[in-house]
């Protein structure tokens, strides 16, 4: 009787054994994806940051090497789930990182927000401008729709109501076009992007083609 009871005490050692063996390799092996679930994130996140500086820095550099008056157009690379906007100086609602100058921003988010998403973006992302006036607008174009008006009218003149009523669209049936406060970036694919600049502006023109056959467009960036 005394070596059965022993026999099963070493029994039960042996199954509690193999118990807390089992918890001990689960919890190494939770930890383990857990930890490498948060590198993954934040190599992801890094590339993004990293994606929007190089896009932020490229179009300040093109802007820059402008002649007052001249017109530039770009294919640059964006950054999906991120938006491109801007201020003028006496914006009283740009964001503090801003200061007391004009600046352009590149933003994660989609710019419903677009002052406090600019300024809880957590790296360098705006860069101050000498304009006194700065306009950022995406000129969505309705596929295979017609158009009267001339893309670089409308940003040689971009605050022309003429042009631009706050998020409506243009009243003339023959110009499908919406005008929106910012750039949106859908994917990361390349971005056209039109820039005039003189002494006193900064205009900025992104463009995206809506079809209304495959998606329903919705209205963005607000400042």
């Amino acid at each position: 009787q005394h070596s059965g009871a022993a026999m099963m005490n070493k029994n039960k050692k042996g199954i509690i054994l193999e118990n807390v063996s089992s918890i001990i390799l689960f919890v190494v092996c939770f930890v383990i994806i857990i930890f490498g679930a948060f590198i993954f994130i934040k190599i992801h996140i890094d590339n993004e940051n990293e994606n929007a500086k190089d896009f932020i820095n490229a179009l300040e550099a093109k802007i820059n090497n402008l002649q007052d008056g001249e017109t530039g157009r770009f294919s640059m690379q964006g950054v999906e789930r991120w938006f491109l906007t801007g201020w003028g100086s006496s914006d009283s609602n740009r964001p503090d990182k801003c200061f007391f100058k004009s600046c352009i921003c590149v933003c994660n988010g989609d710019g419903q927000n677009a002052r406090d998403q600019c300024q809880n973006t957590k790296f360098d992302n705006c860069r101050s401008l000498s304009f006194d006036y700065v306009r950022v607008l995406e000129f969505n174009r309705v596929k295979d729709a017609e158009m009267s008006v001339k893309e670089e009218d409308v940003l040689r003149d971009i605050s022309n109501p003429k042009y631009y009523d706050r998020l409506k669209w243009s009243s003339n049936p023959n110009e499908f076009y919406l005008l929106t406060e910012c750039v949106n970036f859908r994917k990361n694919n390349l971005v056209e992007i039109m820039v005039y600049k003189n002494q006193s502006y900064l205009n900025i023109l992104g463009f995206n083609e809506i079809d209304f056959a495959k998606q329903i467009y919705e209205a963005k960036c607000l400042k």
